[in-house]
């Protein structure tokens, strides 16, 4: 029986799929800040007078960097200041944004944490953004993550971005764009998750086998998280799951984006506002198998009418 069995056993487990990688760099934080961006910078346009009398656009850092009359994109940094540009007119608000900052033990080893003082919890927040990611316009996502707060409120986006090419294309200094894209990103769809609202407070879909997520408090004590694990056909929601303050939640969102928002980039954006603290971990994005997506496309185009919005 043990010699029939072996080979039974063996060609079971090779026969198994392989997890799918995490498209997210770093989404851990167990090398620090590697592949996140927390030192930010942004820009305002205004008016420049030339040499010859001609006004134009130019965009202005708010370091007071001249960027010149196109309009950055996420993902660029600026000359000057070296602040990483997030393509949102915003200004001067998140130059101090690092300070508030840092990465922490707890979670599986090392979090994310933001410290918002009340003049900026009640005013701009404090967010990161990861590396962007390439992926193939008309698939489908999934994320998942962890996160706590104690006061503060937490969000975070998935923000998706086509290449504009009725823009033309224009060189920026490599040193100043590692992605090496020189086409503008124009945002084109975006996945958000609420961790405040209850109908986001769920876990990722139903799965044949659950497993247990260990997480601990920052002082290494805390209840741990119940959640969907392994892999499984079943995509179906499990029933929201509520989490007491001050405790890790997993929270999970599908990116699939109707035919007309189709995209080429992800960054995932993790954001608070409202004086306290907010942790994040365990940040993970990974595509969709063809079954689930064809899945998801099903129930959604049962329920949309316009053929402009069909996945």
């Amino acid at each position: 029986m043990r010699r029939l069995l072996t080979p039974l056993i063996l060609a079971v487990v090779a026969a198994a799929p392989a997890p799918a990688a995490n498209m997210v760099a770093n989404g851990g934080f167990e090398e620090g800040l590697h592949c996140w961006f927390v030192r930010l910078t942004d820009f305002m346009p205004q008016t420049i007078r030339e040499a010859d009398g001609t006004r134009r656009y130019h965009y202005i850092c708010a370091c007071g960097h001249d960027l010149g009359e196109y309009k950055p994109w996420i993902g660029v940094f600026c000359p000057g200041c070296k602040g990483f540009i997030s393509g949102e007119e915003c200004g001067s608000w998140y130059v101090k944004n690092h300070e508030r900052c840092s990465i922490v033990k707890g979670g599986e080893g090392q979090c994310m944490k933001f410290t918002l003082p009340t003049n900026v919890g009640n005013n701009q927040g404090v967010r990161a953004f990861s590396k962007l990611i390439k992926c193939k316009p008309g698939w489908g996502y999934k994320l998942t993550f962890y996160a706590k707060t104690a006061g503060a409120h937490a969000r975070v986006w998935v923000e998706c971005y086509a290449e504009t090419k009725k823009e033309g294309s224009w060189s920026w200094d490599p040193e100043f764009n590692p992605h090496k894209i020189n086409r503008p990103l124009k945002r084109v769809y975006r996945a958000q998750v609420n961790c405040g609202a209850s109908t986001n407070e769920r876990a990722e879909p139903r799965h044949t086998k659950a497993r247990r997520e260990d997480f601990r408090d920052d002082d290494g004590q805390g209840a741990p998280v119940v959640s969907g694990g392994g892999s499984s056909e079943d995509t179906s929601p499990e029933p929201p799951k509520y989490s007491k303050p001050g405790k890790w939640q997993r929270y999970y969102k599908e990116i699939v984006a109707p035919k007309r928002y189709h995209f080429e980039y992800m960054s995932v954006k993790l954001y608070a506002y409202m004086p306290g603290e907010a942790w994040f971990d365990s940040v993970k994005i990974e595509p969709m198998t063809a079954r689930e997506l064809a899945r998801f496309k099903a129930e959604k185009n049962k329920r949309i009418k316009s053929d402009r919005f069909k996945y």
